[in-house]
């Protein structure tokens, strides 16, 4: 028995493959190390299999703006708080 199927989501990530008939590469290359360092020019715009177009939805970065100020706010408040407790005669 297989866990990961070969129409699930998942196999789509692990695998680099077309979300939607799960067939056509997602990426020009198998290699992750290749991929991020590729330019436009050689970009996959579209599924070879089902013709799906790969592009983002509008507003797709919105999530991760949220999240990384949160994350940022958490460090800052962090940092203030441990520097308060080192160094409690430093007065601001």
């Amino acid at each position: 028995m297989k866990i990961i199927k070969k129409g699930s989501k998942l196999y789509s990530v692990l695998f680099n493959r077309c979300p939607e008939c799960h067939n056509g590469n997602f990426w020009c290359s198998n290699n992750p190390f290749k991929n991020m360092f590729l330019s436009g020019k050689k970009e996959i715009k579209k599924c070879l299999s089902c013709s799906l177009v790969y592009e983002l939805e509008l507003g797709f970065w919105y999530g991760a703006m949220y999240i990384s100020y949160a994350i940022g706010v958490a460090i800052m408040l962090f940092f203030w708080r441990l520097t308060v407790s080192l160094f409690p005669l430093v007065d601001v």
